[in-house]
């Protein structure tokens, strides 16, 4: 295992811009992960809610109840996961710095990854 990319300023941003860009892919880019992620999270909440009954958690809702909104904001933890880039960037993050540390191979598609990170925000900020 190969940690030289740590003390290099520039691994660790190409790395991290690597992150953003393959976390961006998961939580929120329609291609190529958009219907994988649609399909994977209409799964898990479809069987959410059976799992909490079958728990012993009343999911139904009554009139009149006090209905506190979850962490997960009505989704199934798995959903939650794949849609939102704080949960999901970690697991991603540390997914990288395993690939980083493989050998210098990696730097070619990280600083693709990574230019297209920046490409994507510049995007954004000229729109």
């Amino acid at each position: 295992m190969d940690l030289g990319w740590i003390t290099n300023p520039w691994l660790v941003a190409i790395n991290l811009l690597a992150a953003f860009r393959i976390t961006r892919l998961v939580v929120a880019d329609a291609f190529p992960f958009g219907p994988l992620r649609l399909r994977v999270s209409d799964w898990a909440n479809e069987r959410w809610a059976p799992l909490q009954r079958v728990l012993g958690k009343n999911t139904e809702v009554q009139p009149g109840d006090n209905v506190k909104v979850t962490a997960y904001d009505g989704n199934a933890p798995l959903a939650y996961l794949i849609t939102c880039p704080w949960c999901a960037g970690p697991y991603v993050s540390v997914a990288v710095a395993l690939l980083a540390s493989t050998g210098a191979w990696w730097v070619y598609p990280a600083a693709v990854l990574a230019a297209s990170a920046v490409i994507g925000l510049l995007a954004t900020l000229t729109d």
